[in-house]
């Protein structure tokens, strides 16, 4: 059995996938197997794929008669794995040669470690540098608490870059693989509660822009292509599945019901802030309402409200788009609606 196995999830990537394999072939670490799911490609992604099977022994190429979707295509290439460490590997990015070694040796050094992860980049379609383009390193997530793990992935975390880290198998949980807006970040959420997250300060990771900038409608409309998205929910509905995903996560059972009750504390706080998911009342347990409420409306939540309101206006000052500065308009003038609200509803609780 191979120390790694790589599962690469691919439809239509002729132009790249050659020279990703490649990435991964010369990898130092020689221990793994290359899981290549195809989600029958029409553009000679297969064919290009077979004839790379026949030249190494480790590729093992699954490829599928008719498209079943880019959930479904990532949870093969999982299901398919024997290896104890695993990662997903996008089929039109590439990996510096040591990546899968390095992030090995952390995951071997420590076992509390759920996943090890590098720096990563975004690089132009061609191939080129992205002028200005600056190196992404992940927010920290080696606190010794779940609780603040936890935190840290549903605040602070901006992209999901180390999705393609490094993971014990062991702790991925199969109904997370969801096809919510977002999967990736529910099982960050929960691979976070099982145990920390170690990066290997390196750029090593290169994330090709096959695409440009998408509005939201663009967005959700390829994301309804893929069977990602419901494409009768808006954007804010999408979200609130999202949400509504993180609540009972298999990592959390274990934990106090303190701990529990503070991460879905920080759960909906975050969701309101960062995307606009209103709190629904009728879906918590007795009493956990109104705790939600006197903690945002604390001295420190009015605090924090305030300085996301700044940091709002302060993008949208930089801004030129119209549309862009529209809809933070409308977000900051929820963030306000909302506060005022938790106000009069504490104040009620006081009486």
């Amino acid at each position: 059995m191979p120390k790694v196995s790589i599962g690469l999830p691919c439809y239509n990537e002729a132009p790249f996938i050659e020279e990703t394999v490649g990435s991964i072939l010369a990898q130092t670490e020689a221990d793994f197997e290359l899981l290549i799911c195809d989600n029958a490609s029409t553009d000679g992604t297969q064919e290009i794929l077979k004839k790379l099977a026949q030249e190494d022994s480790r590729i093992k190429l699954h490829a599928s008669s008719t498209n079943i979707g880019a959930p479904a295509n990532f949870i093969k290439a999982w299901e398919l794995a024997t290896s104890p460490y695993f990662m997903w590997m996008g089929g039109h990015d590439r990996l510096g040669k040591d990546y899968v070694k390095k992030l090995r040796l952390v995951l071997d050094a420590d076992p509390q470690c759920s996943l090890a992860h590098a720096d990563a980049i975004y690089f132009a379609r061609d191939g080129s540098d992205i002028p200005g383009e600056q190196v992404y390193e992940a927010p920290d997530v080696s606190d010794e608490s779940p609780v603040q793990r936890f935190k840290v992935i549903v605040w602070q975390l901006i992209r999901c870059d180390i999705i393609h880290g490094l993971m014990r198998r062991e702790r991925v949980h199969r109904p997370l693989l969801t096809s919510c807006r977002a999967p990736d970040l529910v099982l960050l959420a929960d691979l976070a509660l099982r145990g920390k997250f170690r990066r290997v300060p390196e750029l090593m990771f290169f994330r090709r822009q096959v695409r440009e900038a998408e509005t939201p409608e663009e967005w959700k409309k390829r994301q309804e292509q893929q069977g990602v998205a419901d494409p009768s929910q808006s954007v804010k509905e999408s979200w609130k599945g999202t949400r509504d995903a993180h609540l009972d996560l298999p990592g959390a059972a274990t934990l106090p019901a303190r701990e529990r009750h503070t991460i879905r504390l920080a759960l909906h706080q975050a969701f309101l802030e960062r995307h606009l998911v209103e709190w629904d009342p009728s879906t918590e347990e007795a009493g956990f309402w109104e705790r939600l409420q006197m903690k945002a409306a604390s001295p420190e939540g009015q605090e924090h409200i305030r300085q996301r309101i700044r940091q709002r206006v302060a993008r949208r000052a930089r801004l030129d788009d119209a549309s862009t500065r529209a809809r933070l308009e409308r977000e900051v003038a929820m963030l306000l609606k909302e506060n005022h609200r938790l106000r009069k509803e504490l104040a009620k609780l006081k009486r």
